[in-house]
C-alpha cells in the first residue's frame, strides 16, 4: 500500500483532478473514474485482456521505479510522461509476441480498413465538394455584388451627369428670370436646379444671392400694395362721402322740389277751387247793383225769408200791369250767383213789354259784360220766337251765361255765373 500512497501524494502534488484536495473519498472516486475511462478506451481500440494486464504491470513498475529513485515533485512532470511511453513500448512488444493472424482475419481486417478508408474518402470528398460549392457560391455572390455596385455607381454617375445638365439649364433660366425681375420664378427654378444636382455649387450660390433680393423685392411690393390699397380706400371714402353729400343734396333738392310742387299744386288747387268758386258768381255784380237799378225802374225790392238772407225779390207794384219781378240769389253782397227776370200778361201779347223788361235786366253792370250787346241779343231772340215754350236760346258774355226761356203766358231771362248750378 505504501507505493500507492506515495503515488497518490505525487498525483496530489501534480494537481491531477480528484487528487488535489487530499480527501480520501475524492481519491477513490477519481481513481475509479480514471480506470473506467482507461477500460473504455481499450475496449474501443479492441485491445486484448493480456495487453491490459501487461499495461497494469508496467504502471506498477514505473511507480516502483519512481519511489526507488525518490523523485520529487520538481521532476514529477518529466516522470509523468514515463507511463505513456511505457504503455506504448509494452503494447508494441506484446503485440509482436502475439501469434500471427490468419489470411481470412487479415482480409476481413483489410476489408474493414478499406471500407473505413472509402467512407472517410467519400466523406472528405463530399465535404470538399460542399466547401468548393460554398466557395463558388460566395465567389459568385461577391462577383454579382461587385457588378451590381459597379452598375449602380455607373447609373448614379450617369444620373448625376444628366442631372447636372438639367441643373445647368434650370440655373440659366433662373438667372434670366432674375434679370426680368421675376424673383419668385427665379427661386423656384433655382430650387429645381438644386434638386436635380444637390452638389451643384453654382445653384447653391445663386440661391444664397437671390433669396435676400427676393425678400427685399417682396417687401417693396407689399409696401406698394399697402400704399395703393390705402390710397384706393381713401379715394373710395372720399368718393363715398361726395356721393353721400351729392345724394343728400339731391334728396334735399328733391324734397324741396316735392314740397314746392306740393305747395304749388295745393296753391293751384286752391286757385282752381277759388276760380271755380269765383266762376260760380257773376263777376263784379253786387246785390246793391241789382236793387238800385230795379228801384230806379219803380220796383220794390225785399229780402227773401229763408236760410240765405242775402237773396231778394224786386216787384213792380202798379196794378193792372203785367206781372213783372226780378229775383237774385247771392252768397254775399259781392257774390251774386243768379239773377232772374220774369214777365207775364196773359192773354195779351208779351212782345214789346217783354223786350223792354228783359232787355233792361240784361244791362246790369258786371266785370267783362257788354250791356248793349246783351240787350240786342235778348231783343233779337224774343223777336224770332215770341211764343216758344222752354229755353229759346243761350249765350255767354264775359263771365256770365244768358238764357231766354218761355212759359205759358210768360217770358223769362236767366243770368248766372259760368259754374253756377242750374
Amino acid at each position: 500500500m505504501a507505493p500507492l500512497k506515495v503515488f497518490g501524494a505525487h498525483l496530489h502534488a501534480w494537481g491531477v483532478p480528484g487528487f488535489r484536495s487530499g480527501a480520501l473519498w475524492k481519491k477513490v472516486i477519481g481513481a475509479a473514474s480514471y480506470v473506467l475511462i482507461l477500460l473504455l478506451a481499450l475496449a474501443t481500440l479492441r485491445v486484448p485482456i493480456l495487453t491490459v494486464v501487461f499495461l497494469a504491470t508496467a504502471a506498477v513498475v514505473v511507480i516502483q521505479v519512481c519511489n526507488f529513485r525518490n523523485l520529487r515533485v520538481r521532476a514529477g512532470r518529466h516522470a509523468f510522461w514515463i507511463g505513456p511511453l511505457a504503455f506504448l513500448a509494452g503494447s508494441t512488444a506484446f503485440g509482436s509476441a502475439l501469434p500471427p493472424q490468419s489470411a481470412e482475419q487479415k482480409a476481413d481486417a483489410a476489408a474493414r480498413v478499406e471500407a473505413k478508408a472509402t467512407a472517410a474518402v467519400e466523406t472528405a470528398s463530399r465535404k470538399a465538394m460542399a466547401t468548393t460549392s460554398a466557395a463558388a457560391d460566395r465567389d459568385a455572390k461577391a462577383q454579382a455584388t461587385a457588378q451590381t455596385k459597379e452598375a449602380a455607381d455607373a447609373g448614379k454617375t450617369a444620373l448625376s451627369a444628366a442631372g447636372r445638365v438639367e441643373a445647368v439649364e434650370l440655373l440659366g433660366q433662373a438667372l434670366y428670370k432674375r434679370e426680368e425681375g421675376n424673383y419668385g420664378l427665379a427661386i423656384e427654378l433655382g430650387r429645381q436646379a438644386q434638386a436635380k444636382s444637390p452638389d451643384f455649387a453654382e445653384a447653391s450660390s445663386f440661391m444664397a444671392e437671390v433669396a435676400p433680393q427676393a425678400t427685399a423685392v417682396q417687401a417693396t411690393a407689399v409696401a406698394q400694395a399697402t400704399a395703393s390699397t390705402r390710397a384706393a380706400a381713401t379715394a373710395q371714402a372720399q368718393a363715398n362721402a361726395q356721393a353721400t353729400a351729392v345724394q343728400a343734396t339731391a334728396v334735399a333738392q328733391a324734397t324741396a322740389s316735392t314740397r314746392a310742387a306740393a305747395a304749388a299744386q295745393a296753391q293751384a288747387a286752391v286757385s282752381a277751387t277759388a276760380r271755380a268758386n269765383a266762376a260760380r258768381f257773376i263777376p263784379g255784380l253786387t246785390t246793391a247793383d241789382v236793387k238800385l237799378n230795379m228801384e230806379r225802374r219803380g220796383f220794390r225790392c225785399n229780402v227773401l225769408a229763408g236760410a240765405n238772407s242775402l237773396s231778394g225779390l224786386c216787384q213792380e207794384p202798379a196794378p193792372g200791369l203785367p206781372t213783372r219781378n226780378v229775383s237774385y240769389i247771392a252768397d254775399s253782397p259781392t257774390q251774386v250767383e243768379h239773377v232772374s227776370a220774369l214777365i207775364g200778361n196773359c192773354p195779351n201779347a208779351l212782345g214789346a213789354a217783354a223786350a223792354d223788361l228783359l232787355g233792361f235786366v240784361a244791362t246790369l253792370p258786371y266785370d267783362g259784360g257788354n250791356p248793349t250787346g246783351a240787350r240786342q241779343w235778348v231783343e233779337q231772340q224774343l223777336a224770332r220766337a215770341p211764343d216758344r215754350i222752354g229755353v229759346h236760346a243761350e249765350t255767354t258774355i264775359g263771365g256770365a251765361r244768358f238764357q231766354i226761356y218761355g212759359q205759358a203766358c210768360a217770358r223769362g231771362l236767366s243770368i248766372r255765373g259760368l259754374n253756377a248750378p242750374h
